[in-house]
């Protein structure tokens, strides 16, 4: 077997061999093998049957015997082993109408999207299985088909998103006749499911340059399906701090932003989406007021539509709704305090990720320095956090139990809403954090509410 491979692979392919049958790694894992990045989870293929490896491996999880796929769990590893297989027409544009197991390798491959895809590598020791081309176009970085482009993407819809997706992560180039293919078929791919796209979304959002994706899907019709939002800001210009229109801006500022940070390059994306419907000509020039907002209201809406993760689609759209920061050195530390307590402390951070990439996108050039107001604010925090200022009610030096115990009271909303109006207070006089002061202070707040 070739170097680097695990023992559980060894364990996998030595289980398969001795059963008398044939094993390839395939698909992207040998892809990205052939390209020296990370290999994630290993897809193989082989010549036995689904029932067959069931039982080479069992507790393995049978994902679908119809479309040959078991998907096997050894040695902390998780490896999809799918039997060599063709397939028959696409009647429902994802999945096919007939499975024909038994197949040889070339054959498998040949019902593959792109050529990078449609490559083998018999293990333990085998060479490159190469039937359509797939490791030239690896070197030249270029996306095709395999066979004909209409044929492979009208079999499923999602591979016209994959093409746009593979053009930002693998950095490729997308090949003509793919390219006016995708146009062709943009309405099988309006037919795929939302949480789909959603996934190749997510997923171009680890490219290098998510913009790349976005920008394919506007020219080829895509993005008027799945983020019509975005799509309106295509060509609306903006006002005279602004060298791009909306839409590059919009994917400047996502590209700029670190590839770890998911949140922060969404909220990059479709933080200025409200921008068409609040456009507004003022002393000769365009204003966009309340933009902040509704594009976190639109932002919601579409991430909603792609069901992508909650906490992801919260924290992307707390984000939009701060992103318009106007700091000034006349802020108390009160007004700081009261900036972090709103964005909270875990958020501050992403968000100032964002409005430098926001503030960086105002024009092409790659020179930027960091805005002398985003600076002194940063520090003013820092400075804040190591002197211990409360910001939250977590940094109360009375609980709710307190609250409780000091009233006598039955639990309710009111608990919450008096430690909020105690932490609102502390913001403004920190050194009022103290068990006793608070206490006196909730009597008399809920003296004088009676």
């Amino acid at each position: 077997m070739m170097g680097g491979e695990s023992s559980a692979l060894s364990e996998v392919v030595a289980r398969i061999r001795g059963a008398g049958g044939r094993v390839w790694l395939v698909g992207g894992a040998l892809r990205d093998e052939l390209l020296g990045r990370s290999v994630g989870e290993k897809d193989l293929a082989t010549d036995l049957v689904p029932d067959r490896v069931l039982a080479l491996f069992p507790g393995s999880l049978d994902v679908g015997a119809r479309f040959g796929t078991v998907i096997v769990r050894l040695g902390g590893e998780t490896f999809e082993v799918t039997t060599l297989r063709g397939e028959g027409a696409y009647s429902d544009g994802r999945r096919p109408d007939e499975v024909r197991f038994g197949l040889d390798i070339n054959e498998d491959l040949a019902r593959r999207d792109f050529t990078v895809n449609a490559l083998a590598r018999e293990l333990p020791d085998g060479g490159l299985v190469d039937p359509f081309g797939g490791f030239s176009d690896l070197n030249k970085g270029i996306l095709h088909a395999v066979g004909n482009p209409d044929e492979r993407l009208a079999e499923d819809g999602l591979r016209a998103y994959r093409a746009c997706r593979f053009a930002a992560t693998l950095e490729f180039e997308v090949a003509p006749n793919l390219l006016r293919a995708v146009r062709r078929n943009a309405a099988v791919a309006r037919g795929v499911a939302w949480e789909r796209i959603g996934d190749e979304l997510a997923k171009a959002m680890t490219a290098p340059r998510p913009g790349v994706t976005f920008e394919l899907l506007r020219e080829t019709g895509l993005l008027d399906h799945c983020l019509p939002e975005l799509a309106a800001c295509w060509g609306v210009t903006q006002n005279r701090y602004h060298e791009l229109d909306v839409f590059d801006h919009s994917l400047r500022s996502c590209d700029l932003v670190p590839a770890e940070k998911p949140a922060v390059r969404w909220a990059a994306l479709l933080h200025d989406l409200a921008k068409p419907e609040t456009k507004q000509l003022k002393d000769r020039d365009f204003v966009f007021y309340g933009h902040d907002d509704r594009s976190a209201e639109l932002a919601d809406r579409a991430m909603r539509r792609l069901t992508l993760p909650r906490e992801l689609r919260e924290r992307a759209c707390l984000l939009i709704k701060n992103h318009m920061l106007h700091y000034s050195p006349e802020w108390t530390d009160a007004a700081v305090r009261r900036f972090v307590r709103r964005v909270g402390p875990g958020n501050v951070a992403d968000l100032f990720d964002l409005v430098i990439a926001d503030r960086q996108a105002h024009r092409r050039t790659e020179a930027f320095q960091l805005p002398a107001d985003i600076s002194e604010l940063m520090e003013r925090i820092d400075e804040l956090g190591a002197a211990g200022a409360p910001l939250t009610v977590a940094d109360l030096a009375v609980s709710g139990d307190n609250l409780l115990e000091l009233t006598g009271r039955e639990p309710g909303r009111w608990v919450g809403e008096l430690l909020d109006r105690l932490v609102e207070e502390v913001l403004e006089h920190p050194d009022l954090n103290e068990r006793e002061a608070l206490l006196a202070r909730a009597r008399e707040i809920l003296a004088d509410d009676r």
